[in-house]
């Protein structure tokens, strides 16, 4: 895959995301194109409007399933599904200023908490020795694999 292939495909996934309305826009014109000229294909062929219209739809295989396979293949619905769930997550927390304000406070807690146990952890036990000594570092790996090994038999 070149660079320009690439960039390519990078600019044409964000054009779906920033202009989602038209490319929608798009789609719906160009299956409603495609719709016509089969049911134009099938009145030539002695079809009633109506079953013309009908057996288009079945060849094509239904509108909103194509529209959906076109979605996916523009390989931006995963990012889709996300902002969607975000704005559902907001419209939720919105909907219930107490419980939001418990699980911000909740989890800037357990955030802050596990980052400055981490942080002393990692200054004392691996920065301040491992520089001055690498040879304790090993050590003491192998000193745990040893006994974890030791403790699973």
């Amino acid at each position: 895959m070149s660079i320009l292939s690439i960039i390519s495909d990078v600019a044409e996934r964000f054009r779906a995301l920033v202009f989602r309305r038209s490319e929608e826009r798009e789609l719906a014109e160009e299956l409603r194109f495609h719709l016509e000229m089969e049911a134009d294909y099938r009145r030539r062929s002695g079809a009633s409007d109506a079953d013309a219209r009908r057996e288009s739809l079945i060849v094509l295989g239904g509108i909103e399933r194509v529209k959906d396979d076109v979605r996916d293949a523009r390989g931006t619905r995963l990012i889709e599904d996300g902002v969607g769930d975000v704005g559902f997550a907001v419209r939720v927390l919105a909907r219930s200023p107490g419980f939001t304000v418990v699980a911000v406070l909740t989890l800037a807690i357990g955030i802050g908490g596990t980052t400055a146990v981490f942080g002393r952890h990692d200054r004392r036990f691996w920065r301040g020795r491992c520089g001055a000594a690498p040879a304790i570092a090993v050590l003491a790996t192998r000193a745990i694999g040893a006994a974890l090994s030791a403790r699973r038999h």
